[in-house]
């Protein structure tokens, strides 16, 4: 037997060891996997999955909107120097009032001049200045706006009731919600003979409300400028995956 030959089988046999090792992985892989999958399905078959509402409603507490003042004039300049002044005067009125610095704040300034005769000649420059206020005590939210239109101010915009413990207000509709799929899960249990077991899964579903809340229920401006802020619903939904026996 030549040295050549030799060499050529025990290449050979080597190659069939190593196929043979690979086919054994392969089986034993596919053979955990399905044990895997099997495992899987049979809980996924002795399961109950329920979603659970919650709410919890209060009354708003402060309010957001947005107050300004629109000037126009032939001469850029005049505009500016106008509206400057109606707008310090706005902001006179807002520290009066204990609104703090943090919660007004300059939103929008723009300088637009405005054509006549299919844009061909100049009418007149318009600016626009627009301030975002947050008053932490609406109680005295109707007079306030009273005061700014007073002053000057002819745009006043999104008026919005919120909660200040939105977070806290969140949480309760959170619980309340997770005790409605525990009910709705033990009734469904009874009905169909069979007994809730152990929690497998919990999912917070992306629409429930989180962070602040905004209401607009109703807001009226006229001479003595009545606001009602109405009430406020916080909403919370939550699947639940039980385990039945």
């Amino acid at each position: 037997m030549t040295a050549h030959a030799s060499t050529s089988r025990l290449l050979t046999r080597a190659l069939v060891s190593v196929a043979l090792f690979l086919v054994s992985s392969l089986g034993f892989a596919q053979v955990r996997e399905t044990g895997q999958s099997q495992f899987a399905a049979g809980n996924d078959s002795r399961s109950l999955t329920v979603t659970g509402i919650g709410s919890v409603t209060t009354v708003p507490d402060n309010a957001s909107f947005s107050v300004g003042v629109v000037t126009t004039n032939p001469s850029a300049s005049v505009a500016v120097a106008e509206n400057a002044a109606r707008a310090n005067q706005l902001f006179q009125i807002l520290a009066n009032n204990g609104i703090a610095d943090e919660d007004m704040q300059t939103s929008y300034f723009n300088i637009y001049p405005v054509f006549d005769n299919g844009g061909q000649t100049l009418r007149h420059y318009q600016v626009t200045n627009t301030v975002s206020v947050r008053v932490r005590n609406i109680d005295g939210l109707g007079a306030l706006l009273d005061q700014l239109i007073g002053a000057g101010a002819n745009r006043l915009n999104g008026i919005q009731f919120l909660v200040s413990n939105a977070g806290e207000l969140h949480d309760q509709a959170m619980r309340a919600a997770v005790q409605d799929a525990r009910r709705t899960a033990e009734l469904l249990a009874a009905e169909a003979g069979v007994t809730v077991g152990s929690v497998l899964g919990i999912f917070p579903n992306s629409n429930s409300n989180s962070g602040s809340y905004r209401y607009e229920d109703s807001a009226s401006f006229d001479s003595s400028t009545p606001i009602a802020e109405g009430s406020a619903t916080v909403r919370a939904s939550v699947t639940i995956v039980f385990e039945i026996q």
